[in-house]
């Protein structure tokens, strides 16, 4: 499609858009359940109330709403669209009222692992940096132990069992495992058609060989060796040694995501086990009260929850 024709179809689509003040009385009417309460929160009139329900009904070419008695009721279709309309202008006044005020500045330092610093963090800081130019970032690692009690960072993303005392605790998401292994193994080794078939390849386990173990289990595989293969102590090396073809490794379903979608990654099999832990956003009190550590908290949960939902 040309650039022309891009624009023709944009303007289409913004021609089919219902105006404001007809979101805000379907919104208005799905929240208050009549066009008189309604009317009476939007400070206009009843009529005009069923004017702009009209008015959307024409341009979408959909039934909103029906007659219900003396009163009016919403559709299924006007319930789904006034759900989503009502999500809509919440996150409009939420964006409204981050403008208001101070603009974030000073400094932000966020502590977590190699692994989710090298597979997500890092491929997504810069959008951060963008949205606040004038917050001074810094990231800091560690291979094994997170301290989120460290008085030099604002907050931690930490893999763990969520008990941190005395700490404001958030779970960002709670990982699954899978087998992942490069396609050009696959290519040079055969298919695995089933789970014994990973006897034929090299483990690559992160720091031991129990979740290697429990998803076998699982699977109901009874000829593979888990004691043989190649041990790290950091998933993210686990990972890129799968990238680079040298056996078969477990795979979280948050790190190993981006790999899986450019085709650096295969998934073996469908079957899948819960991680004994999970993800989590570790921070003190007194640090979110800084406007650059809550802007810093507010974009790591909206980008973990773009991940998942994307």
């Amino acid at each position: 499609m040309d650039a022309a024709s891009k624009t023709d179809k944009r303007r289409s689509q913004q021609n089919h858009v219902p105006s404001m003040q007809s979101l805000r009385a379907l919104h208005a009417v799905a929240r208050f359940g009549s066009t008189v309460r309604a009317a009476e929160h939007l400070n206009i009139t009843p009529s005009a109330i069923s004017h702009q329900l009209r008015k959307i009904e024409a341009l979408l070419e959909v039934k909103l709403v029906r007659q219900t008695g003396r009163g009016i009721s919403l559709t299924s279709a006007g319930v789904r669209y006034a759900k989503r309309i009502g999500e809509a202008l919440d996150m409009i006044v939420d964006s409204s009222a981050t403008l208001g005020g101070t603009e974030p500045q000073g400094t932000l330092s966020i502590h977590c692992s190699s692994g989710i610093a090298t597979t997500w963090l890092c491929q997504r800081i810069g959008a951060f940096a963008d949205l606040y130019p004038d917050i001074a970032l810094s990231l800091l690692t560690a291979d094994d132990r997170i301290d989120v009690y460290r008085n030099d960072v604002d907050f931690s993303i930490v893999y763990g069992d969520g008990n941190w005392p005395d700490m404001i605790v958030q779970l960002l998401y709670a990982p699954t495992f899978f087998p992942v292994c490069s396609p050009v193994l696959l290519d040079h080794m055969g298919e695995v058609s089933g789970p014994d078939d990973i006897a034929n390849y090299r483990l690559l386990h992160h720091v031991d060989a129990s979740d290697w173990a429990a998803w076998l289990a699982a699977a109901g595989a009874t000829r593979v060796d888990i004691t043989s293969g190649i041990v790290f102590n950091d998933i993210n090396h686990s990972l890129a040694a799968a990238i680079a073809g040298h056996g078969i490794a477990m795979g979280d379903n948050g790190l190993v995501r981006q790999a899986l979608r450019d085709g650096s990654l295969v998934r073996l099999f469908r079957h899948e086990i819960p991680g004994p832990k999970a993800y989590y956003l570790v921070s003190r009190e007194e640090k979110r009260a800084r406007l650059a550590c809550a802007a810093g908290i507010a974009w790591v949960e909206a980008e973990f929850q773009a991940l998942f939902d994307s």
